[in-house]
């Protein structure tokens, strides 16, 4: 993120943002998103390359990209496919995702778990 003074911002001529309270309620706003998206921490979510999903072959789970995309797959109520973990994966980068700025004080909701009582887990893993 970047933040540029007044000063650096070219002049225009027309209705600007001004010093008013239209322009300090739209930086408001502006910092307030931007601190949002920052607190959000999105997960990477990650495809395997390996395997196809059958139980011959099933998707090889080995970085934490890849269970953020299984966790997405279980949400699909038809998915029934099958996943084999080749790898230890370290989790604990997960403490910070899906934060609840809302929330006073700010809720961290973790890892989307991997089915729930709305979508269970169907596959094989």
């Amino acid at each position: 993120m970047v933040f540029l003074s007044e000063e650096s911002l070219p002049r225009r001529t027309g209705v600007g943002l001004g010093t008013g309270w239209l322009g300090r309620l739209t930086l408001c706003l502006a910092l307030f998103a931007a601190l949002t998206v920052s607190a959000v921490q999105a997960q990477t979510i990650t495809t395997p390359t390996l395997g196809k999903g059958t139980s011959e072959e099933p998707y090889q789970i080995n970085k934490l990209g890849h269970l953020a995309w299984l966790s997405a797959q279980a949400a699909l109520t038809t998915n029934t496919a099958c996943y084999k973990m080749t790898a230890n994966i370290d989790a604990s980068a997960t403490a910070n995702w899906n934060v609840d700025v809302i929330a006073t004080p700010a809720l961290k909701h973790g890892f989307t778990p991997i089915g729930n009582t709305a979508t269970p887990f169907l596959g094989t893993f």
